[in-house]
């Protein structure tokens, strides 16, 4: 609960409701992990209906059992954010803490299935032609992500911001490390449909690495939306150094600034959907 202090005009009912709707927030993005956890780790759905055939499908099949992902980790992650939400709204909990929960379990979930796959001992034939993983996602937004995943640290010298700041920033090392531990994970190949399964292999690396790089960017940006109220209603208790207090903004800015930066970047090499093979 945001402690209120010597900001009168801002009404308790105000912040209470922001307590409550961010509560709901973390109970239904749990729900949508626990509900959806088995369409998260299927992998059709990284190809549209239009390109599916037969012969794609059952290099699906082959893929899908070679990984043997589970939904457990998905399933833990969301129980972990629906418990944050409660605590959230019923005061125990203070939003960004509720929050700086939700995305550790996020983290391990992401850490859990990747380390899984990473370490699964299957079969591996070599791709037909080198694969270059920069490609994929180049070193220079690796250095800018690098940097965004650093941003919650500056609200560690505020108490209201010191314990979550410390979680968001560990979960979003845990998550920006899994994305580098999927941009040069080993090709998962059987061997037996060479074609298709190159195919594949491009296809979810690709879409595997971009995603969770713009969901691993855009942990900081919403929890500085979050921990916000609570910097500015902290009583003045504690005085923020100055250089600190204008780092706040900036780093709010930067995180957001490369998470947009990324998604347009993105979003433009988004190519339409080739023909079933």
């Amino acid at each position: 609960m945001f402690p209120i202090g010597g900001l009168a005009h801002l009404d308790r009912w105000l912040i209470e409701l922001f307590s409550n709707v961010y509560g709901v927030f973390l109970i239904g993005f749990g729900v949508v992990l626990v509900v959806l956890a088995p369409r998260l780790i299927d992998i059709r759905g990284y190809f549209s209906r239009r390109e599916l055939s037969p012969a794609l499908e059952t290099a699906l099949t082959r893929r899908a059992d070679l990984e043997s992902l589970s939904t457990q980790p998905w399933r833990v992650g969301g129980s972990v954010a629906i418990f944050s939400g409660v605590l959230v709204i019923t005061r125990i909990l203070d939003s960004a803490v509720g929050y700086a929960l939700a995305c550790a379990a996020l983290a391990l979930a992401l850490g859990w299935t990747f380390a899984h796959l990473r370490n699964h001992g299957v079969r591996r034939a070599a791709l037909l032609s080198p694969r270059r993983p920069g490609s994929v996602l180049s070193l220079l937004w690796l250095i800018f992500g690098a940097g965004a995943c650093l941003t919650p640290l500056v609200v560690v010298w505020a108490p209201v911001g010191r314990v979550p700041g410390t979680i968001v920033t560990l979960a979003t090392l845990v998550m920006f490390a899994t994305v580098i531990a999927v941009r040069g994970m080993p090709a998962l190949l059987s061997g037996e449909d060479p074609e298709r399964e190159v195919l594949i292999e491009t296809r979810l690396r690709e879409r595997r690495v971009r995603g969770l790089f713009l969901l691993t960017l855009g942990v900081p940006s919403v929890f500085f939306a979050t921990v916000s109220p609570g910097i500015l209603l902290n009583e003045g208790a504690v005085v923020l150094p100055r250089l600190i207090a204008g780092a706040i903004p900036f780093a709010s800015l930067y995180a957001s600034a490369v998470n947009g930066g990324f998604l347009l970047w993105v979003l433009a090499r988004i190519n339409p959907a080739r023909p079933a093979c």
